[in-house]
């Protein structure tokens, strides 16, 4: 559950800042495809090793699982933290 709900952070925090982006390009739809999916592999790799670590169960997992979640919130908070930061500079105002 908690590798789902910090995956579910991450994936709204970043989507929200390229679907403004990618509003007012004229390829809407392929900008955000293109631009989405080499952003989210970061946040995607971390999650389905931390994933893998507990359902194989291998002997220290914990740890593992702990430290792949760790890395997804630094990832989340400092993706979030540029959304912040770039969002008046994006629209313009």
């Amino acid at each position: 559950m908690i590798a789902l709900f910090v995956g579910s952070i991450g994936i709204a925090g970043v989507g929200t800042l390229l679907a403004t982006i990618s509003v007012n390009t004229s390829g809407r739809d392929f900008i955000l495809a293109v631009l989405f999916i080499p952003v989210m592999y970061p946040l995607l790799l971390v999650l389905v090793a931390a994933l893998n670590a507990v359902i194989t169960g291998a002997s220290g997992f914990e740890a593992t699982f702990w430290l792949n979640i760790a890395g997804a919130m630094i990832y989340n908070a400092v993706m979030i933290a540029v959304a912040f930061i770039l969002y008046d500079f994006i629209l313009g105002v």
